[in-house]
């Protein structure tokens, strides 16, 4: 299992195909569904029938989003984990599935996005000119640099 933190929530990913979002408020467990309906959208989104991955980037996918637009969480899957229903929550979803669809036709692994989105960088900034410069460039003048985390 692997857990990362992303848009205020901790998302286990667990072996199995589970993945199960976690809020102070409770949790949502979602795994593959065995289904015409869900097999279909697989078909749909690009997945064919790899539907534990279908389901794995959904859930992936509303946290990254909620981070891209600077929201403190997925208003829906803390809708869900509060039991209060997020009034736009088809709003939410169709921006997911439409990532989903757009991410599968170019290729973007969604899992390996998230990842990297939740691993903190450290950036070196000139002291001096106050442009980023290489990790080379900070080691060779650590007195004029300064780290950030981004």
């Amino acid at each position: 299992m692997r857990t990362i933190k992303l848009a205020g929530a901790y998302i286990d990913m667990h072996d199995d195909g589970l993945t199960v979002t976690r809020y102070d408020v409770g949790e949502v467990p979602a795994c593959a569904q065995d289904s015409e309906e869900y097999q279909a959208r697989a078909q749909a989104l690009g997945y064919g029938t790899d539907t534990p991955r279908m389901s794995r980037d959904h859930e992936l996918t509303h946290h990254m989003l909620a981070a891209m637009l600077g929201l403190p969480h997925s208003p829906t899957l803390y809708g869900v984990a509060s039991k209060q229903v997020y009034p736009d929550w088809m709003l939410e979803e169709s921006a997911v599935l439409g990532i989903q669809a757009f991410a599968r036709a170019n290729g973007v692994d969604l899992t390996t996005l998230a990842i990297r989105m939740t691993t903190r960088r450290q950036r070196h900034r000139s002291a001096v000119t106050g442009r980023f410069i290489s990790k080379a460039e900070a080691e060779a003048s650590p007195e004029t640099t300064v780290r950030e985390q981004g």
